[in-house]
């Protein structure tokens, strides 16, 4: 073959895999690039340029399909600037609910008789699989927060947030402060939200089952509670300054921690209410509470950034 008919080969290979509009330009584009490159070749040689030295040519130019790769657009369901935390949220998601199906499946009775390899079987079965869901869920997410952001005739404007900046505002604060204090009259007197709902004619065994064992009064109950009411006035607190200044935030992060603690000793101490039916689901949500919290920590030390010296 000719040194033309090999660069109308190479070429050719290179635009059919273009859409149609692109693919005379690049065709153009493409012959007087390579035409250009192969005469700086055999500059000064007394012979034109043979089959031999275009294919080494056109081969260092690259295969045609990776050329293909640099002209055709780009087609990314998650764009570059969202990989990371797709697969940051992937993971914890995953991972959550992986543990939720091993709480649920090991507080539920067992036969002694099947084995624990067989537990782990149900559980892959009925949670480690269909977990995958979660995934497909975020790229569908991901993929229309990209298409959303294409469509806007101008990115949106850089908001800076620093370590003092309360997500949501003083009127996040202010429900959390709500729900805060609504939780724990719910928690620590059970009695009233039940006589509410029932209008004071609630079965007995109602009563039982949201009765706190005395070895939780007794050690961790009342420390947890304490914690808890601590978050309102650090909440007011915020309001007031409208930030987290660097003292309320180091008591923000050591209320977390003692709250970890305490329901880490509710969670060993023994059981929190005396039926089974509200202990077990109880004192899951707490040692679910702790990995968030272990989890929260450790991720407030890995975005810490402390910058070298000069």
């Amino acid at each position: 073959m000719e040194a033309n008919e090999l660069i109308d080969a190479w070429v050719t290979d290179v635009v059919l895999r273009l859409p149609r509009r692109q693919r005379n330009d690049v065709a153009l584009e493409l012959r007087t690039l390579l035409g250009e490159e192969l005469a700086e070749r055999v500059h000064g040689a007394a012979r034109p340029p043979d089959a031999a030295t275009t294919l080494a040519m056109l081969r260092a130019f690259g295969h045609p399909a990776d050329v293909a790769a640099r002209y055709r657009p780009t087609l990314s369901v998650i764009d570059p600037a969202d990989g990371h935390a797709f697969v940051r949220w992937s993971i914890v998601g995953v991972a959550v609910i992986w543990i939720i199906g091993l709480l649920e499946l090991f507080s539920q009775p067992r036969d002694n008789s099947v084995s624990l390899l067989a537990v782990l079987g149900a559980w892959w079965g009925r949670s480690a699989l269909p977990a995958l869901w979660w995934p497909g869920v975020l790229v569908v997410w991901f993929g229309l927060s990209a298409w959303s952001r294409r469509r806007r005739s101008t990115p949106p404007a850089w908001t800076p947030r620093t370590a003092s900046h309360v997500h949501g505002g003083r009127p996040a604060l202010l429900l959390a402060m709500i729900g805060i204090a609504l939780g724990l009259i719910a928690l620590a007197v059970p009695r009233l939200w039940i006589d509410a709902i029932w209008a004071g004619r609630a079965p007995a065994v109602v009563y039982e089952v949201f009765t706190y064992s005395d070895a939780f009064m007794a050690g961790p109950g009342p420390v947890l509670f304490t914690v808890l009411a601590l978050y309102v006035p650090l909440y007011a607190a915020m309001m007031w300054v409208g930030q987290k200044t660097p003292l309320l935030r180091r008591i923000e992060f050591g209320l977390g921690l003692a709250g970890g603690v305490a329901m880490l000793w509710a969670v060993l101490v023994g059981p929190v209410f005396m039926a089974p039916v509200s202990d077990v689901p109880m004192r899951a949500a707490m040692v679910l509470s702790i990995v968030f919290v272990l989890a929260h920590a450790g991720w407030r030390r890995w975005r810490r950034v402390t910058p070298a010296p000069a």
